[in-house]
């Protein structure tokens, strides 16, 4: 099950880069573009879609100082399309910088904010409509308008187009589906809201393993000590699927994941997590709750797993004073006094 939610995003991958090759093939353009052919056009879009996907799928860059020259007097300048221009921009050779390659990126980052916007059809948390009239009524809103296109109108390109979103829609759905059938009776995440405004959830993971009842009791702890770290990884996988469907209905949870840090004194046990998800966006919405106790005694474990990009939040088993410079080493952390 590992990396369920990478392979999430490397379809988004796919989808958008496909939707941005379709919506190309609808326009001429009056002035020379930084792509010489379509080949070059793909791999441009292509680098595009994936720094987007990976840096910026659920947010937007706030501070855009660094790229005014290329804004301009924008058609589309809300945070998101900044956000792909800047994607544009970093995705251009040095080499290719001349001639009208601030009108190529333009257009380039206006074609995948396009399909980021159709994109958001195939959401299946989300009732849209899918037709020719509401696909095209964005298509058409973006680049009717604009002086140095030529806008084509296709009545075959734009059932094709209408009939892959559909298609990624009806797909995207059986995974949701199909994810929340791993949550079973025997083995599942309970998530327990610890604040009044349920922005912190911690992470419960509970399973039964019938074949127990005919196990000696000594026998079946030596049975749990063997697969202890791979309970932990499906807790921890199944942790990542509840990040990203928060993230996909704008939820502004964060999830904290029960850690014991004696687990992780083998390098081991903390890769295994590693390999579960590399998406930062998912991944920062998760902390690994542990006990302040055991965050003194294991400062080396602690290094490692910030070092490879983990996130901690900080429980109490008593109330104690703790130093700023904690705090300070802490990204983000969360301290909260929780009463089993």
């Amino acid at each position: 099950m590992a990396n369920i939610v990478d392979k999430y995003f490397n379809k988004k991958k796919k989808d958008l880069y496909e939707y941005s090759k379709m919506i190309n093939t609808l326009l001429e353009y009056k002035n020379d573009q930084i792509w010489a052919n379509d080949s070059e056009f793909n791999e441009y879009i292509k680098k595009i879609v994936n720094k987007y996907v990976e840096m910026y799928y659920f947010t937007s860059i706030e501070d855009f100082t660094n790229y005014k020259e290329y804004l301009g007097a924008l058609v589309k300048c809300d945070d998101r399309f900044k956000t792909i221009l800047v994607c544009a921009v970093d995705s251009i050779d040095e080499e290719r910088k001349q001639g009208n390659y601030k009108v190529s990126a333009y257009i380039a980052s206006l074609i995948v904010y396009t399909a980021v916007a159709l994109n958001r059809f195939t959401y299946p948390y989300h009732n849209y409509k899918i037709n020719i009239t509401n696909v095209f009524s964005i298509i058409d809103a973006m680049f009717k308008n604009i002086d140095f296109v030529v806008y084509k109108d296709s009545s075959k390109l734009r059932k094709e187009l209408v009939g892959i979103i559909k298609e990624n829609a009806i797909s995207e759905d059986k995974f949701f589906k199909n994810l929340d059938s791993i949550n079973t009776d025997n083995s599942k995440n309970i998530y327990e809201s610890i604040d009044l405004e349920n922005k912190y959830y911690k992470v419960n993971y509970k399973y039964e393993i019938p074949e127990f009842k005919n196990y000696r009791q000594k026998d079946a702890n030596k049975f749990f000590k063997r697969i202890k770290d791979d309970l932990n990884v499906l807790s921890y996988e199944l942790t990542t699927i509840s990040a990203l469907k928060s993230k996909l209905l704008n939820k502004d949870i964060t999830f904290l994941f029960p850690t014991d840090l004696e687990f992780y004194k083998k390098e081991s046990e903390i890769n295994k997590l590693v390999k579960v998800i590399s998406n930062e966006e998912i991944k920062n919405k998760i902390k690994l709750l542990v006990n302040y106790d055991d965050y003194n005694k294991n400062r080396e474990v602690i290094r490692i797993l910030k070092n490879v990009g983990f996130e901690l939040a900080l429980i109490f088993d008593s109330s104690v004073d703790v130093p700023y410079k904690t705090f300070n080493e802490i990204k983000l952390a969360i301290v909260q006094r929780i009463y089993e």
